[in-house]
């Protein structure tokens, strides 16, 4: 199990910083990282449909007149990300954490603030403190070019990262397919 001490200790790591012992110490280090761990947490959150941040649920309806063409106003959850899909609904619009729709129900599939870094894909966990020390860099170290480094590491990171873990799905949508032709191969 990971913990944000051990993904903050090796953000710094990559600073030649002094790694903390814990987040609510007195200490430069520490300070800086919990200034910019939440920020730091959602963007990278934001960046992809990471499976394990995933959450389905039924949105609760609100009750107040919609505004523009759409019927029905829907308020989105306080953990809510990034969308990654609305009940096969195209038209609808989200604005001010509410989506407005004309569908009664709505059913929505999104990314959330995932906070429990032991449920973390090791790629995640692996980006989060390039991203910390990034985030970092220039305060700690006065370096721009340390900076800069670190920028192209996390773009780097970021690309392997989503691609495993959007291999991590089936691609098999069409089901067994069985065929004479098919069957004779085999």
């Amino acid at each position: 199990m990971t913990t944000k001490v051990e993904i903050v200790n090796a953000g710094l790591i990559k600073l030649n910083a002094r790694p903390i012992n814990s987040l609510s110490e007195v200490s430069n280090e520490a300070t800086l990282a919990n200034q910019v761990w939440d920020i730091s947490r959602k963007a990278v959150l934001r960046e992809h449909y990471w499976n394990f941040a995933i959450k389905e649920i039924e949105l609760a309806r609100i009750n107040d007149r919609p505004l523009m063409q759409y019927e029905y106003i829907f308020q989105l959850p306080t953990d809510f990300i990034r969308l990654v899909k609305l009940d096969n609904d195209t038209d609808f619009k989200i604005i001010n954490n509410r989506v407005y729709t004309n569908k009664k129900d709505c059913i929505l599939r999104y990314v959330y603030d995932n906070k429990n870094t032991s449920t973390w894909d090791a790629m995640f966990v692996d980006l989060m403190a390039i991203r910390i020390a990034k985030e970092l860099a220039y305060t700690i170290t006065t370096s721009s070019a340390h900076q800069d480094r670190l920028q192209n590491e996390y773009l780097f990171i970021l690309k392997k990262a989503k691609y495993y873990d959007a291999t991590d799905e089936s691609t098999d949508t069409l089901g067994p397919i069985s065929s004479s032709i098919i069957d004779v191969r085999f």
